[in-house]
């Protein structure tokens, strides 16, 4: 087996290492390496999911906050049809009682016969006109 001299720098602390040592530095230094590669695409991809999950997040508090709103609004318009249909039900109640009415004053006046139409007298003379004034309004 051979041996390899590795130097030490201007300190010493050289030494000899086999090829099989040197072998196996390297290789733990290629596979550090590679995890340190991988921990980097990781950290990469975690930023990345985190960013997505910060916007997604802030998507879904936005849509929650337009749903509450849009519950409200639905809210105030169901109030606001039964407002109309209390309305229309009291316009109704009204209108039939109204109606009834009508006709009520109809059958009494079915039942009172033909009448001839009222006629309107004639409207007494002001206290500071004339009596030819009266007299000319009588004869008419």
């Amino acid at each position: 087996m051979w041996t390899k001299w590795v130097g030490g720098g201007g300190g010493g602390g050289g030494g000899r290492m086999s090829a099989v040592a040197l072998q196996h530095e390297q290789f733990q230094v290629a596979s550090l390496a590679k995890v340190e590669r991988e921990l980097k695409a990781m950290e990469q991809g975690l930023a990345s999911r985190l960013s997505e999950s910060i916007t997604l997040t802030s998507e879904l508090a936005r849509l929650h906050e337009l749903g509450r709103h849009a519950v409200d609004e639905e809210r105030e318009v169901w109030e606001s049809l039964r407002v109309v249909e209390r309305t229309s039900s009291d316009f109704h109640d009204e209108l039939e009682a109204h109606m009834k009415g009508c006709h009520a004053l109809s059958l009494l006046a079915e039942s009172l016969g033909p009448t001839p139409l009222p006629t309107l007298a004639p409207s007494p003379p002001p206290p500071s006109s004339s009596s030819s004034s009266s007299s000319s309004s009588s004869s008419s």
